[in-house]
């Protein structure tokens, strides 16, 4: 957007171009998503209990259509009405993981929990590698950086149209769903997983300590990831000292090396049957959090001399990160069950504070982007405290549902979900 004429305003003797952000205004424009993402994350959750995702989530899916359709045209009125539709941007993002929790709460098996989580998931470095390639391509065309809004817009709400055709809140009532899918998804599950329910046991929730484990480390996971790849190029540049092509291209592929181990990861903790759900919870969460750590602290230590090892670092830690679909995530679908949604929300709510904290400690430790000891500070604070949360979930972890669970659920009727004695016992219980 950088020196298009078309902003160029003339005050005086005095030309100014509305496009030519100063890095404060730029930094304003990324804050307001999440700004709007943090603050529509438990509404947007609260909205999909009450009336479910399916209209909550094509809601969102127009909102953000529109406000790509109209960031051409706001961002030459000036800052603050393109702010404003970033802050819409952010509010329409905020339904993202309420709808991962949804989806797989009420359309996977239990069986399949951490394929989905890590196939949902995946959409993050997914879509942020697509959209980074589009819009370099339009920005280099004729077209020019509008084209990429709308092209983006059109994609949006031609997705808007696939999402209200195919999906509905209940796999039963589903006209592309068949019988022995339902069965199949509703398998070993008890009627309170399979039931929509309009309230949910905040309170309880907040009080269960598993629940506060998988917080800690998705907190400090998202933390760490955003640290390492937010600043990657600078560091990459500033301390390594590679040229700025070579960075670009690192800085691309960090993100994109991690999704095929990532589904890997997620088809050996479902389909391992050798080894209980709990003790392959630890071990995932092990390989992508208290692993990750440890080769955080590692990058505080690996200057220009070793630039090598230090970029294999950073590839390995974003690598070995993706497996977390197997370790809290997992674990907070275990524990919370029909709640899921609330707690992966939860989650989320924890990804936009990491765009906060991030910047936050950079701005206190770093003060020279050049000095490989003082992004040592940032890198040993990251690393201890995810070794630390680990550790924690080490002590707290469990696949049992959480006592705030049991609900007293009437079966329904015409339903063809059929209760095993341990489920009706829990049921009665």
């Amino acid at each position: 957007m950088k020196g298009d004429p078309s902003g160029d305003r003339i005050d005086g003797n005095t030309t100014t171009n509305v496009f030519d952000y100063s890095q404060s205004e730029r930094s304003a424009l990324i804050w307001a998503v999440g700004v709007g993402t943090t603050l529509a994350t438990f509404p947007i959750n609260h909205l999909m209990i009450k009336i479910g995702a399916r209209w909550v989530c094509l809601f969102c899916i127009v909102i953000s259509a529109l406000a790509s359709l109209l960031s051409p045209f706001v961002a030459a009125m000036g800052l603050w009405p393109f702010l404003i539709v970033r802050f819409l941007q952010g509010v329409a993002y905020a339904a993202d993981f309420a709808a991962i929790g949804a989806v797989i709460v009420r359309w996977v098996p239990i069986t399949e929990y951490a394929i989905f989580v890590a196939i949902m998931t995946a959409f993050t470095p997914i879509s942020s590698f697509v959209t980074d390639s589009a819009s370099g391509f339009f920005c280099e065309t004729s077209l020019g950086w509008r084209a990429s809004f709308y092209a983006h817009a059109v994609f949006g709400f031609v997705m808007a149209g696939i999402w209200l055709l195919l999906f509905s809140n209940q796999p039963e009532k589903n006209k592309f769903v068949g019988a022995q899918e339902v069965d199949l998804i509703h398998k070993d599950k008890c009627a309170a997983e399979v039931d929509s329910h309009k309230e949910v046991p905040y309170l309880k929730i907040l009080k269960s300590v598993p629940i506060w484990a998988v917080w800690a480390n998705a907190f400090g996971e998202h933390v760490t990831t955003s640290l390492l790849l937010t600043y990657a190029p600078i560091f990459f540049n500033s301390v390594l000292a590679f040229d700025i092509g070579t960075t670009g291209i690192l800085a691309s592929l960090i993100g994109l090396v991690q999704i095929p181990f990532k589904i890997v990861c997620a088809i050996c903790s479902d389909k391992i049957t050798f080894i209980s759900e709990k003790n392959k919870m630890l071990i995932f969460n092990f390989i992508s959090v208290g692993s990750c750590g440890v080769l955080c602290c590692l990058l505080g230590f690996l200057g220009k001399e070793a630039r090598v090892w230090s970029v294999g670092t950073f590839f390995l830690f974003s690598t070995l990160s993706s497996a977390n679909s197997g370790g809290f995530y997992k674990c907070a679908i275990y524990v919370a069950r029909q709640y899921s949604h609330f707690v992966i929300s939860a989650i989320q709510f924890m990804k936009c504070l990491a765009l906060f904290v991030c910047p936050a400690i950079v701005a206190v430790f770093v003060h020279d982007d050049n000095n490989l000891s003082q992004w040592r500070i940032v890198f040993l604070i990251s690393g201890i405290y995810m070794m630390i949360s680990h550790i924690i979930f080490w002590i707290f972890h469990t696949d049992v549902p959480a006592d705030f669970t049991n609900v007293d659920v009437k079966p329904r009727r015409h339903s063809s979900i059929s209760l095993t004695e341990p489920q009706a016992e829990k049921l009665k219980a």
